[in-house]
């Protein structure tokens, strides 16, 4: 009754009116709450706590803070986190051609960030795709992303080529504004790799961080699309044109008989290892290689700190095999423990076990599975890989041997699991 009165006495019209303007005034303050809001959020000196982007950012930069916001994946242990591409070459058409060709091989690595400057001689001799996981921890996150950046913008092979992840442990992440503050601006390549470290440990000497190197590869081998792997470390160079005679090795080998074998595809090609002295310039052609032998300049890979590890590659054959020019099988080995070869095999190889941390049986382990597995080992004839620098076996870190017992007890643990995974093989790890 009240409110008929009230309309009566005011009348119907200037009602309307009065409530369109209303609408109108609160239209206007709305437009400029939000002008307000947009302000304080473009405005350098506010700080959020979760996903600020900043604006003046470059599209590289934009990726990274977005895939470190919301791209993690987690390890089976539950301990680290994992993040597929962090930065990715700036084209994937010369990707998708490797997919489609079945001789293509990605070169799988893995490294601390302070090892990063080795991805510049490795984008060198290997013409194509790169997948490397990179471990980083809160302390290293700003070195880390840093070099990160510093090669992806400073060296044009490594962005056209190089899938990057990165890794971390649940505990020690990344803060939020060493992740907000990342910028490709401010990146200048004039400046030296050396001079960007802030830090000088090895990857097994930082204080309640057990390095995981398994999680590493396998993170970084599952990245590839190519029917091969090729997994090295960081600091070993491969020998010139290694690809391209790979892959014409392969075309051949599957226009003949051999390739319809059922087995054919649990082949690993080894490719021998060798250590050059730092002084000297990394060898590219067998014959330069050779010539250096001779001279002391090189010689087989751990051939102080472990010349057993090695020694089943029988580096004197492979010394022989000079008539042949193209690549091909030079000889096969029966594998024999404790003989951890670098190979390129197919990338359905059974993976790397995960528990094995820090030093110690983290390859020899997987090598070990292929071979109870049924692989056969072929050691091609004129391919090669160089570690740069000799090994010496006391310039190791102080808990070496503490990190090896670990690892050798976990090591026989393991060897009788394999013989439950496999049942039907007959072959032994020793």
């Amino acid at each position: 009754m009240m409110f008929h009165r009230c309309v009566r006495k005011i009348g119907l019209g200037k009602i309307i009116v009065l409530l369109v303007i209303a609408i109108i005034a609160l239209q206007i303050l709305h437009f400029y709450s939000l002008t307000y809001m947009n302000s304080k959020e473009s405005d350098p000196g506010e700080k959020r706590q979760h996903e600020r982007v900043p604006t003046k950012l470059s599209s590289s930069s934009r990726k990274i803070i977005q895939r470190l916001q919301h791209s993690h994946l987690m390890d089976s242990s539950g301990s680290y986190y994992l993040i597929r591409n962090l930065l990715s070459p700036e084209s994937d058409i010369s990707r998708s051609d490797q997919v489609n060709d079945h001789s293509s091989v990605t070169l799988v690595t893995q490294c601390s960030a302070n090892h990063l400057d080795d991805l510049v001689d490795l984008t060198e001799r290997w013409d194509a795709a790169i997948s490397i996981s990179v471990f980083t921890y809160d302390s290293d996150f700003p070195f880390a992303i840093k070099a990160i950046l510093y090669s992806y913008k400073c060296f044009n092979k490594i962005r056209s080529k190089v899938y990057l992840n990165m890794i971390y442990p649940i505990g020690r992440p990344p803060s939020i504004s060493d992740i907000e503050q990342i910028s490709l601006d401010e990146i200048n390549c004039e400046v030296p790799f050396k001079n960007l470290r802030t830090t000088n440990k090895d990857n097994y000497d930082v204080s309640g961080i057990e390095y995981p190197h398994n999680i590493l590869r396998n993170f970084a081998i599952k990245g590839g699309n190519t029917p091969y792997v090729f997994v090295v470390d960081i600091d070993m160079i491969p020998s010139s044109n290694l690809l391209q005679e790979f892959q014409a090795f392969i075309k051949r080998r599957k226009q003949s008989l051999d390739m319809r074998s059922s087995n054919d595809h649990k082949v690993a090609f080894v490719v021998p290892s060798y250590e050059v002295r730092e002084s000297i310039k990394i060898p590219e052609t067998k014959e330069i290689l050779l010539t250096e032998i001779k001279s002391g300049n090189v010689r087989p890979f751990y051939a102080e700190a472990c010349e057993r590890c090695q020694k089943q590659t029988v580096y004197s054959e492979w010394e022989k095999l000079v008539d042949v020019k193209f690549l091909d099988v030079g000889y096969s080995v029966d594998w024999k423990d404790p003989w951890e070869p670098f190979f390129i095999t197919d990338r359905e190889l059974p993976l790397y076990d995960e528990r094995f941390k820090q030093y110690g049986f983290n390859r020899i382990s997987q090598v070990c599975e292929m071979h109870i597995a049924g692989y056969r080992f072929d050691v091609l004839n004129n391919a090669f890989l160089v570690h740069k620098g000799f090994k010496f076996a006391g310039k190791f870190h102080k808990g070496k041997e503490e990190e090896l017992n670990k690892n050798r007890i976990l090591f026989r643990s393991f060897k009788e699991e394999l013989k439950s995974r496999y049942p039907d093989s007959t072959r032994r790890c020793y």
